[in-house]
């Protein structure tokens, strides 16, 4: 499920739960769970009840995640 949120806010607008459960076809409180253990992580942030993909790790092609030390293919995720 926390690749099929990446793969949705990799898409680059800032959304809430509410929003990525209806795309996902999952309960909202499902998704906060997700969302907490990512923005724990320091992989998205909140911003008045939006997330995003914190700044610097989505590629240019937002096809990516780059940690530095290893690199998160989006497109190659399971779906």
């Amino acid at each position: 499920m926390r690749w099929a949120i990446l793969r949705e806010l990799a898409k680059g607008q800032s959304l809430p739960v509410v929003e990525i459960a209806k795309r996902l076809r999952t309960a909202p409180s499902a998704i906060s769970k997700h969302f907490s253990v990512l923005y724990h992580s320091h992989i998205v942030n909140n911003e008045h009840g939006r997330y995003r993909i914190a700044p610097g790790l989505l590629s240019a092609d937002r096809q990516s995640l780059d940690f530095g030390c290893f690199l998160i293919r989006l497109d190659r995720l399971p779906k």
